[in-house]
């Protein structure tokens, strides 16, 4: 009996391997095995029957079947037609639909009959601390998070008070710094101990158990039902009702949401989870960035309580491994998370969320370069679930499937309540300037706009696009700028630590006092970061408080999460950021919002500059107004005048669509042609430039006519990391037709001597860089 096994090796092919008789009935589609490489041992997955003919040199046999986790049948046809769409190795593929360590070199704990210890769970248990026993901390009146909180330990109907940590997360979204909060406030006790003895110790020594004994309390009742989600809107309802139909019927089918911001998009998709749950199906929630996840969840596990499983890849391989077993075993039928999470093992899938689907971060930006978005229409497919593709600016790609009828079209034109859409005004800093007679950061309307919010009690948000302090270090006397040495791009100024980065390769070097140059003392540094912003409003207005969320800001596991509370809750009264601050935040207290530099977009070298200008500008100009008060927001912009800026100031996003997709359709852009990115990698220029047109010769040949093959260029980042990229664009008019080019073109590379390692195949490319 031979099989094949995807192995995780950068090799196109899976290996034959022959299965002894006693592991014949065990070595089944799907299941791990652990196979002699070489000179090493590898995991691999069997992916099924093998022939003959598709063995290289003697075939060896599997060693032994892996306990633990395997993979099923519709995720093993996924992650195969990942391999062959995105033209990636099947073993890096296979990878995707694992947890963490799963195809790690073999070791104790993998093998037959080798299973891993479980380890003794430590309980965590709340309750609310006696009233006059200490002083309490005030709460701000916007701590709607925490106040939440106590109002559940307070209905608690345990004789002692007590809760269990994990119900109180499932009632309310508490993490880890809210409990620290109220525990350092006076207003809770914490005890830790083991869920089998009932042992151990409260938390920080503040008070202790019932009656004054030190130790875990008693067991409390089960954790309450989960919180009943607000009455729909006649607009919502509609949606929500054409959702549940194709849900009832079983359908794959896939619905489009176009919802502006604040329509209740996100209530939509709880109904609809709801009504599949319901049915006994699992729902997939996918968010576009692990930073995004832990806020997101918070309101879906305040929904459904402990049926909810988060899945990201900032989570420690361990509790991420028990998430996953919890998903399979069907403890967690709903799971959250960003891209990662479409490979859950949750079975009976019946629902696909794809919230913000227009987001880039759902392409992959490494091997296998899949986009997510995609991938969950696939999954949808082979699941006969319902897919749901939501935003306030659907990609161009997307609402043309959706105008064009291929995906069902849905849409909620209005905010909840009523409530309008804010004003935006564009600033031109033309006239600012002559009006001025200098450059400045922030217009003057932006700083009345500012001011009146911090004196009325609001808050604002400010976004840059751009971290660190200054764009780039320039000498006076030569005209150069400080450049990285292994990447072709200028380093960073970061006043915070004196230094100059690569925001690329993370190079660093002290702030010059000289030019590395000429040696001119005359180095300054021009164009300004989130931190310069940050700076400047401090010196606006003093006192005021400000709080960066940028990656500088956001490093720690809990910081980006840690940021944003305490901003909801009112402890912050001015946010500055680049684009993480425009996604998917509701903060009543907004009422002003401030776009820096917001054409600066429109000069990438990129067909999409245009789009995703309007839809980060539609998207955190959306972030005011969504209280009881009116929103004002203020875009600064030297290109006032632009198709997507003029359109985002009027919240139109049929009004960019209708412009955008007559550019694409001149220029054969996606969606009308299809695209791949081949970018070829080397240390010496003039070889990589000769191996690129040798590589594009080999694709006109095999495309023999049916595709267009430009290039071979310099990427417009044409070093990076110390290694020389030279970039071919391949289009066709069918996707069918590029495939079969690059399939043919990389079976031919792989007969050459050296392979196509020098190659990166990115297929639906997002970033021409």
């Amino acid at each position: 009996m031979l099989v094949e096994v995807a192995l995780p090796v950068p090799v196109p092919r899976p290996f034959t391997y022959a299965v002894p008789p006693e592991l014949e009935a065990r070595a089944r589609r799907g299941v791990r095995v652990r196979v002699p490489f070489g000179r090493r041992r590898l995991v691999g997955v069997v992916l099924g029957p093998a022939g003959k003919d598709s063995a290289h040199g003697t075939i060896r046999e599997i060693e032994s079947v892996c306990d633990g986790p395997s993979v099923d049948e519709k995720t093993l046809e996924l992650v195969r037609w990942i391999a062959d769409y995105y033209q990636a190795p099947i073993g890096e593929s296979v990878r995707l639909a694992l947890p963490p360590l799963a195809l790690k070199a073999p070791g104790a704990g993998v093998e037959q009959g080798k299973g891993r210890a479980g380890r003794r769970g430590e309980e965590v248990r709340v309750r609310l601390a006696p009233g006059p026993s200490s002083p309490r901390t005030p709460l701000d009146k916007r701590a709607r998070r925490l106040r939440a909180i106590l109002d559940a330990l307070t209905a608690e109907e345990s004789a002692d008070g007590w809760m269990r940590l994990t119900s109180l997360r499932g009632l309310t979204g508490a993490s880890a710094e809210h409990i620290r909060r109220l525990s350092d406030g006076g207003w809770i006790e914490v005890a830790v101990g083991s869920a089998a003895t009932g042992g151990g110790e409260p938390e920080g020594g503040r008070g202790g158990g019932p009656e004054g004994r030190r130790g875990a309390p008693p067991p409390s009742p089960g954790p309450k039902l989960p919180k009943e989600g607000p009455v729909l809107s006649p607009a919502q309802s509609i949606v929500a009702g054409r959702i549940a139909d194709a849900i009832d019927k079983g359908e794959a089918r896939t619905f489009v949401l176009r919802g502006v911001t604040g329509s209740g998009k996100t209530e939509v998709y709880f109904t609809a989870a709801r009504r599949a749950l319901d049915r006994g199906r699992s729902v997939v929630f996918l968010v576009p960035e692990i930073a995004l996840t832990p806020v997101f969840a918070r309101r879906v596990r305040e929904r459904f309580g402990e049926q909810v499983a988060l899945l990201h890849s900032r989570i420690p391989a361990r509790e991420r491994g028990d998430a996953w077993e919890r998903v399979r075993s069907g403890r967690a039928p709903l799971v959250v998370g960003p891209r990662s999470a479409l490979f859950a093992p949750a079975g009976r899938i019946g629902l696909v969320v794809v919230d913000e689907e227009h987001d880039t971060s759902y392409k992959q930006e490494e091997t296998p370069r899949y986009h997510a978005r995609d991938i969950a229409l696939v999954r949808a497919k082979l699941e006969r679930a319902v897919a749901v593709l939501g935003s306030a600016t659907p990609s161009v790609e997307t609402w043309r499937a959706a105008e064009t009828e291929r995906f069902s079209r849905l849409e909620l034109p209005d905010r909840i309540g009523g409530r309008p859409l804010p004003a935006v005004e564009i600033v031109d800093m033309r006239e600012e300037l002559r009006r001025r007679r200098t450059p400045v950061l922030f217009s003057q309307a932006l700083v009345d706009a500012l001011a009146q919010a911090r004196a009325s009690g609001e808050q604002a948000i400010i976004l840059l696009n751009r971290r660190g302090y200054a764009a780039f270090a320039q000498c006076r006397a030569c005209g150069e700028p400080v450049g990285c040495p292994r990447c072709s791009v200028s380093l960073v100024y970061h006043r915070s630590d004196e230094t100059l980065r690569c925001h690329y390769c993370d190079h660093r070097r002290p702030r010059p006092e000289t030019c590395p140059t000429c040696g001119s003392p005359h180095v300054v540094f021009v164009g300004e970061g989130t931190e310069r912003i940050e700076r400047h409003l401090e010196r606006l207005f003093p006192g005021a408080r400000v709080a960066r969320l940028d990656r500088d800001t956001a490093r720690g596991p809990d910081a980006h999460e840690r940021i944003l509370l305490e901003f909801e809750e009112g402890g912050f009264d001015f946010l500055i950021g680049t684009q993480m601050v425009a996604k998917g935040h509701d903060y009543p207290g907004v009422t002003v919002v401030g776009v820096l530099e917001a054409d600066a977009i429109l000069g990438f070298p990129d067909f999409r500059a245009a789009e995703r200008t309007f839809q980060l500008l539609t998207q955190v100009a959306g972030r005011a107004g969504r209280g009881d008060k009116p929103g004002r927001v203020l875009v600064q912009a030297y290109r006032c005048g632009h198709y997507a800026l003029v359109a985002a100031a009027r919240h139109d996003h049929q009004g960019f669509y209708d412009r955008e997709i007559l550019y694409r359709r001149t220029l054969g852009y996606p969606p009308f042609t299809f695209l791949a990115a081949l970018t070829v990698l080397g240390k010496d220029l003039a070889a990589v430039t000769k191996r690129a047109r040798h590589v594009a010769g080999i694709l006109s040949a095999h495309g023999e006519g049916r595709i267009q093959v430009l290039g071979p260029a310099l990427a417009p980042l044409a070093r990076l990391r110390g290694v020389f990229r030279v970039q071919l664009l391949v289009k066709a008019r069918a996707r069918t037709r590029l495939g079969d080019a690059l399939r043919r073109t990389l079976a031919a590379l792989a007969e050459e001597r050296g392979g196509s390692r020098d190659l990166v195949v990115d297929v639906d490319p997002y970033q021409l860089l």
